[in-house]
């Protein structure tokens, strides 16, 4: 069976390949660059150019799961240290607690994306 080429991307960001990680940070995808939030925050890449361009996410008001990708970026902000969440929306403070997967559900994700 052949990937595609977003599953590929998906088990590089997994694995922790800041280039995959950098360049789906500037996706078209609101997916993509969900993906790489979650993967940056993971493996705890505070590049000055990444922080950067997760700060410029804030901004971005793509809905999923109704968040929208601004507050995956104020979560990502957060669990890096690179900026305090000092606000009382309880929906993001939940977001910030739950952001990061487990290594034990990174590993799944990465299982079912390598089949």
């Amino acid at each position: 069976m052949v990937k595609n080429n977003r599953s590929i991307n998906i088990c590089k960001m997994i694995s922790g390949d800041k280039e995959a990680i950098r360049k789906s940070l500037f996706s078209e995808s609101k997916y993509v660059r969900m993906d790489a939030l979650i993967w940056a925050t993971y493996h705890c890449i505070t590049e000055n150019d990444i922080i950067e361009r997760i700060k410029d996410l804030k901004k971005d008001n793509a809905v999923l799961s109704g968040y929208t990708i601004g507050n995956f970026a104020i979560a990502a902000l957060e669990n890096l240290n690179s900026e305090k969440y000092d606000g009382n929306d309880e929906y993001q403070k939940s977001l910030i607690k739950n952001f990061v997967p487990s290594k034990e559900k990174a590993a799944e994700i990465l299982k079912i994306n390598s089949n």
